[in-house]
C-alpha cells in the first residue's frame, strides 16, 4: 500500500516510524539483554493504541505493517547468518542447527515483546471487531516459519538426520544439536501457545525420520542375515 492510499495520517506515519525504531532496538537487545525494557514496552503499547483504538481500518493496516516489518527483519538476519559460512559458503550440518536454534530463541524473546506492544490489536481481534486476523503471537510464529526456518528447512532436516545416522553407526554425533533442533520444530509447530497444533514437525521431520529409520533397519537386517547365512 503506497502513501497515497494509506489510511494513516501524517501523525500516524510519524508514530509508525517511532514504533519501527523501537522494534529494531528490541531486536538488538535480544542478544545483549534488555536495558530499560519496561519503558520501551510502555512507549510501544501507547503508540500502537494511539494509532488503532478509534479506527479499525488503521488497526488492520498496523497489523499488516507489523507483519511486513518482522518478515523483512528476519529475511535480512537469516540471509546474513546462513549464507556466511566458511569461504562464503552456505552453512550446513551442526553449524546450521545451532545457528537456527539460537535465532529461534532470540525470536521468541522478540515475539513476546511484539505481543505486548501490539496487544491492542489482539484485544480488537478477541472482541471480534477484526475478522480473519491471526493473533500477534501466531503471526510471529508464521513469520519465523517462513522467513527464518523456511529459508533452510531442507538443509536443517538433513543435518538432523545426518547426526542421527552418525549415532546409529557408532560415530561421534552431536546429540545436543539433534535435541535442540527437534525441540525447535515442536515449539515452532505448536501454533498459538499450544492451542492449535500444526503439522510442521510431522510433515517436515517425522516423515523423513521414519523413512530414514526404515532404510537403516532394512539395511542392518540384511547385513545380519548375510552374516548368519555365511556361517552355515
Amino acid at each position: 500500500m503506497d502513501a497515497s492510499t494509506s489510511v494513516f495520517s501524517a501523525a500516524d506515519e510519524e508514530t509508525w516510524k517511532i514504533l519501527q525504531e523501537a522494534f529494531h532496538q528490541i531486536a538488538g537487545y535480544t542478544r545483549s539483554g534488555f536495558p530499560d525494557r519496561i519503558a520501551v514496552l510502555i512507549q510501544g503499547y501507547t503508540l500502537c493504541f494511539n494509532i488503532s483504538h478509534c479506527d479499525l481500518k488503521k488497526a488492520v493496516e498496523l497489523f499488516r505493517r507489523a507483519q511486513k516489518m518482522v518478515e523483512d527483519y528476519l529475511d535480512e538476519v537469516t540471509r546474513t547468518l546462513f549464507e556466511t559460512g566458511a569461504e562464503g559458503q552456505a552453512r550446513t550440518g551442526v553449524d546450521l542447527l545451532f545457528i537456527l536454534c539460537d535465532q529461534w530463541q532470540s525470536h521468541q524473546v522478540l515475539a513476546k515483546w511484539c505481543e505486548k506492544t501490539f496487544r491492542h490489536l489482539d484485544i480488537l481481534r478477541d472482541r471480534s471487531l477484526i475478522k480473519g486476523q491471526d493473533s500477534v503471537y501466531n503471526m510471529l510464529l508464521k513469520c519465523f516459519a517462513s522467513a527464518g526456518y523456511g529459508r533452510v528447512k531442507h538443509a536443517f532436516v538433513e543435518a538432523i538426520l545426518a547426526e542421527i545416522d552418525k549415532d546409529r553407526n557408532g560415530a561421534v554425533a552431536s546429540c545436543g544439536a539433534v535435541k535442540v533442533g527437534t525441540t525447535m520444530l515442536v515449539e515452532l509447530g505448536l501454533g498459538e501457545k499450544g492451542k492449535e497444533e500444526t503439522t510442521l514437525y510431522r510433515e517436515d521431520f517425522q516423515k523423513a525420520f521414519l523413512e530414514a529409520t526404515r532404510v537403516y533397519y532394512r539395511r542392518a537386517c540384511a547385513e545380519i542375515l548375510h552374516q548368519e547365512g555365511g556361517r552355515r
